[in-house]
This record gives C-alpha cells, sequence and structure tokens, in this order.
C-alpha cells in the first residue's frame, strides 16, 4: 500500500526505522539497569537486579519508617505503613536505585573482554 490509498501508511524514514528496530520491551525494575550505548540492549540478569534492588531497598525500610513515625499522630497501623511507604517509594524510584544502578554498574555490565577492533591502535 502507499500513502495515498486508504489505510496505507508511509515508509519509515531509515533514522526512525533504526531507532523502532533497537527498541525492545522492559518491564518492572529493568527500567533501572539501562544498557550500555555500546553493548546490544539486553538487561543484566534477574538475580543481579534483585540484589542491587535489595541493597538500594534494605536501608530504606530500616531507616525511614523511624524517622517518620514520630512525626504521624495514632491511628491504625495500615494507615502509619501506608504513609511511610509514600516516603520511601519515591526514595527508592529516583534516589535509592538510580545510584546502586550506578555503583553497581561495573558488575552488572561487565565490559566485554574482547577488544573492538578500533582498539587495537
Amino acid at each position: 500500500m502507499t500513502r495515498s490509498e486508504p489505510g496505507g501508511t508511509a515508509p519509515a524514514p531509515p533514522q526512525r526505522r533504526k531507532y523502532l528496530e533497537s527498541m525492545r520491551d522492559i518491564h518492572g525494575v529493568e527500567t533501572y539497569f539501562p544498557a550500555p550505548a555500546s553493548a546490544p540492549a539486553s538487561p543484566p540478569p534477574k538475580w543481579k537486579m534483585a540484589i542491587v534492588g535489595f541493597t538500594a531497598i534494605y536501608p530504606l525500610v530500616l531507616l525511614v519508617p523511624p524517622l517518620v513515625a514520630p512525626l504521624l499522630p495514632p491511628g491504625p497501623r495500615w494507615l502509619q505503613i501506608l504513609i511511610q511507604m509514600m516516603f520511601i517509594t519515591p526514595l527508592m524510584t529516583w534516589v535509592a536505585l538510580p545510584l546502586a544502578t550506578n555503583v553497581f554498574k561495573g558488575w552488572l555490565k561487565p565490559a566485554s573482554k574482547a577488544a573492538s577492533p578500533s582498539d587495537r591502535g
């Protein structure tokens, strides 16, 4: 079909086609572990993501409740936990996980052992 035909679509420009071909579905926590630009787009193994996620979340779960609890009025335990989670979730999303992925980036995505042709003077 061509653009002039009903229901037809124009072919994608080469740059857009290349971009679309490079895209893949990533889900959940994989979005915190971006692949290096030079590497094929594949996330680290899930067990590594779980360890890094644990190291990021554990300190928040230990530190935030004692800091937030004195500020909360007396009430049901479920409400107190909900309010504490309102602090933990953004801290995890925008501080702890990005920091942890940066700290562990060499372990999550180790550099390839083989030298590329451009590296060989």
